[in-house]
């Protein structure tokens, strides 16, 4: 729930930013629709408002500023499921153990018949330089 520190310190980022004084009553209507916002969530919400680069570039007389700041508080939060690694669930998690051991196997199994196949390459060879001494 907001608390009136958090509201007054959001409220001045306003004036400050925008250049806008809202009223006693205005104030009281806006932190009635704003109250059940935890504290971070609003100021979060009225930073991205005020952000010069992805917030409103300017305030008209019927701007719903209660409305702004939820929308930013959803893109706040829209960012931050963008931002955050999403987590692996156990059947992906699993799958990637199969497919580790599938490609240890797969790379022992390669190694195994290469090494079986040595002494017939290695004949193989000694025959081609054979035949290049004697050519």
């Amino acid at each position: 729930m907001l608390s009136e520190k958090a509201f007054g310190k959001g409220l001045k980022i306003i004036r400050a930013v925008f250049r806008y004084e809202p009223d006693e009553e205005t104030a009281q209507i806006w932190f009635r629709y704003l109250c059940p916002l935890s504290d971070e969530e609003f100021l979060k919400g009225v930073f991205l408002l005020g952000h010069p680069q992805k917030g409103l570039r300017d305030v008209y007389p019927h701007t719903n500023i209660p409305a702004c700041v939820y929308e930013y508080i959803e893109k706040a939060k829209e960012e931050e499921r963008k931002n955050k690694p999403r987590l692996k669930e156990q059947w992906e998690i699993e799958r990637e153990k199969l497919i580790q051991i599938e490609y240890a196997r797969t790379k022992e199994e390669a190694l195994e018949r290469l090494l079986n196949k040595k002494p017939e390459l290695e004949a193989l060879v000694d025959r081609i330089d054979r035949q290049k001494l004697l050519a």
